[in-house]
């Protein structure tokens, strides 16, 4: 998915608007995992200069005319983010080939090789889990702090 963000900005030089439609294709879910993955980068990346955030990463439209180098740059630098925060932000597809794997024996009964398999998916569920975690933050809640 990031491969094909990337060519798509690279290629066609998208604005602000079109970059909100592009994200517009995730869940929204994933578009706000997104958002806030680029904003917290766009956050540590401007620190210790003097500009505001709004500036850098807005949330409005701020019309970039991108035949004016300066607001050229700013656009390209909010295109950057973006991009960043989708590789980040998202999960890579799990990868199934862990479970075909897993074969059984001839002398294994089918509950024994379904238990085998299911040790295997909460290995990678744990794995993923972690990963997503590390990107939300501490303070975000699961299903089970919302229920």
């Amino acid at each position: 998915m990031d491969n094909r963000l990337k060519f798509m900005v690279k290629q066609h030089l998208p604005d602000w608007t079109d970059m909100q439609l592009l994200l517009d294709a995730l869940t929204e879910t994933e578009k706000q995992l997104v958002l806030k993955v680029a904003k917290d980068l766009a956050e540590d990346a401007f620190v210790s200069r003097q500009e505001d955030i709004k500036d850098v990463f807005p949330l409005q439209d701020l019309m970039w005319d991108p035949n004016e180098p300066d607001e050229l740059a700013q656009l390209k630098r909010y295109q950057d983010f973006i991009v960043k925060g989708l590789e980040r932000a998202i999960p890579k597809t799990i990868n199934w080939s862990a479970l075909y794997a897993v074969k059984q024996d001839p002398s294994q009964t089918p509950s024994v090789f379904l238990a085998q398999l299911g040790d295997v998916m909460r290995k990678i569920h744990r794995r993923y889990q972690k990963k997503i975690q590390k990107i939300q933050g501490p303070n975000s809640r699961g299903l089970e702090a919302i229920g």
